[in-house]
């Protein structure tokens, strides 16, 4: 696995390239403390559905999660999807549509699933302002057989993650002393 780290003016850039090829962007500070305390209290005052799950086969078809689903609007009222299009993040949209906006919101009794997406690109975003090194909620990448995991993301507020959507990936569950709410802001992109 390959792995290049770079500090770019007030932010932090990793680029992981899988055996496979496919590569997973992580960017560290690049959304301002301003824009992230918005984020958060927008995502906190969402109205959330029961109905998001990870993947179609059996046992993932009985968990639901928690999600929110966002319109043009939502997006532009939140203020991350703008921003994140004048970043460096925005180079690597730039040319692919929108399909799916959605925060979904994690607790520590839910059950993850390794899942992948039809879509070409995911931009996940971590929502929470706050979050210690032990709750967990980790970011989980898998082997394409699902035997191993490839590489697991720490939950940092304010951490943007870009990967290819076919990879298969999974959150690891908060730490029963976490905050109980978990958010994440997930866009898709074709």
């Amino acid at each position: 696995m390959g792995r290049v780290l770079k500090s770019m003016n007030n932010y932090q850039y990793r680029k992981h390239i899988l055996p496979t090829g496919k590569e997973i962007h992580i960017y560290d500070g690049l959304v301002p403390l301003s824009i992230r305390d918005h984020v958060f209290v927008y995502v906190s005052r969402s109205k959330y559905m029961i109905g998001w799950k990870d993947g179609f086969f059996e046992d993932a078809v009985r968990h639901k999660y928690l999600f929110s689903s966002y319109s043009e609007q939502d997006n532009d009222e939140c203020r991350l999807l703008p921003f994140l299009k004048i970043t460096a993040v925005g180079e690597l949209i730039k040319d692919l549509t929108l399909t799916k906006s959605v925060v979904n919101l994690s607790t520590p009794s839910d059950t993850h699933f390794a899942h992948v997406h039809p879509e070409k690109l995911v931009v996940l975003y971590y929502a929470n302002m706050k979050w210690e090194q032990h709750w967990h909620g980790e970011t989980l990448f898998y082997t394409e057989d699902l035997n191993e995991i490839e590489l697991a993301i720490r939950y940092q507020p304010g951490r943007v993650i870009v990967f290819d959507a076919s990879i298969p990936h999974a959150i690891r569950p908060q730490s029963v002393c976490a905050d109980h709410f978990r958010f994440t802001c997930a866009f898709t992109f074709n």
